[in-house]
């Protein structure tokens, strides 16, 4: 899956390159799960979580960032998503709350059901893009 970068943190970024306005950056990021492409609603009951993620730093003339550890979900103990598809994801700064750094669609929808496999992101499938010049 491909995310790119969200208002908040673009604007961020301005801010601290060119204004001289402080932004900090935090320790952890954590992803978060969505049903729809306008973030509305995030994915919330059966054990579900966001999950801490990292990512690998870019070398050489990469535009662009990998996870560097597999990201898993917790195993769900009820329907989320009231068991249908869940096509969305978000990196933020925070484990609940917090701002959206990145955002997008998940390569491949998945319904996520009570007792099932919990959803695992293995390295390298969370692809974290900046436009360049």
């Amino acid at each position: 899956m491909a995310l790119n970068k969200t208002l908040y943190h673009a604007q961020a970024q301005l801010k601290k390159a060119l204004c001289n306005t402080d932004w900090t950056h935090v320790a952890t990021v954590y992803l978060a799960l969505y049903a729809d492409s306008a973030f509305a609603t995030e994915i919330s009951g059966g054990s579900y979580a966001r999950t801490p993620i990292s990512f690998a730093a870019p070398t050489g003339s990469e535009d662009f960032a990998l996870n560097d550890a597999a990201c898993t979900f917790p195993a769900p103990t009820a329907d989320w998503n009231s068991g249908n598809p869940i096509g969305y994801a978000r990196v933020m700064d925070a484990s609940s709350g917090g701002n959206a750094l990145y955002q997008g669609a998940l390569s491949t929808a998945v319904t996520i059901q009570n007792g099932g496999t919990p959803l695992d992101l293995p390295i390298g499938s969370v692809r974290i893009e900046e436009t360049v010049a």
